[in-house]
């Protein structure tokens, strides 16, 4: 029988096709993606799933715009917050209860001003207003809610560190994570900057009604930290030093004077 003739040519190419279906293959088989794959996977990695509202409520805030004349001194913070929502399309609402318990009971006439500014993001406009906007007793912030961005005090945003969320986490860095968890419910997350490397390790979780406090710990929990409560300021920090920091509070605690004990009404004490 002649033997068929194949040019060398094609038996590269197809040599070269076969190389590339066993290497399919073993990746398949150890449960990977494949090599030409991994780009687009690390692009969409980054992806946060949120409420629909507040996902564009942040990327509203993340826009970046233009104060062309500024806002004038003397503005009110109501004229000024109206004057930004009509332009971009954000609705503001101020917490007046939160503001009377520091002694401000009109905070909508809170004199801000800024002066003109280019290409920065709508984000820092807020903040830069709201640091005008405090007294001995707090400050002003804002919290993302569902379809309208509340303006509240420091005191009442770290207060509340039981607000439940709703967000799911794709393979985000843990330290780009918990910023979010602070732009959403106001509260005091702080990471420890000696874990700064393990911090930037990508954390994946679905937290549907669960509050913040618990929300941290689990994240920190899958990048080998521990969440330490200080008060009102969640603290991400080692295991090490996390437990120094819990074993020196209830050492503090054992320190406190306990009430004395009184025996209850009738008892009689027998000498």
């Amino acid at each position: 029988m002649p033997r068929s003739f194949v040019p060398g040519g094609l038996l590269t190419v197809l040599g070269i096709i076969g190389l590339g279906a066993v290497a399919a293959c073993l990746v398949v088989v150890l449960g990977g993606a494949p090599l030409w794959g991994a780009a687009q996977d690390v692009a969409g990695a980054r992806e946060v799933r949120q409420s629909p509202k507040v996902k564009e409520l942040r990327a509203r805030l993340d826009q970046p715009i233009a104060l062309d004349s500024g806002i004038p001194a003397g503005s009110g913070l109501k004229d000024a917050l109206d004057y930004l929502s009509e332009k971009h399309g954000v609705t503001f609402i101020i917490d007046t209860p939160a503001f009377a318990l520091i002694g401000v009971p009109q905070p909508e006439q809170a004199a801000v001003q800024l002066p003109k500014m280019v290409n920065v993001s709508l984000a820092t406009v807020l903040r830069l207003m709201l640091a005008q906007v405090k007294n001995d007793l707090a400050g002003a912030t804002y919290r993302l809610r569902e379809g309208h961005v509340e303006i509240t005090t420091t005191l009442q945003a770290s207060a509340t560190p039981t607000t439940t969320v709703d967000v799911v986490f794709e393979r985000q860095p843990l330290d780009v994570s918990l910023h979010e968890l602070t732009e959403m419910t106001g509260s005091n997350i702080v990471v420890d900057i000696r874990v700064a490397d393990k911090a930037r390790k990508p954390v994946t979780a679905t937290l549907n009604q669960v509050s913040v406090e618990t929300a941290v710990r689990v994240l920190a929990d899958m990048a080998n930290l521990k969440l330490v409560v200080l008060e009102d300021v969640l603290y991400v920090t080692s295991l090490e030093n996390g437990k120094e920091l819990l074993d020196e509070q209830e050492r503090r605690e054992a320190r406190k004077p306990r009430p004395e004990r009184t025996e209850p009404l009738g008892r009689i004490r027998v000498p």
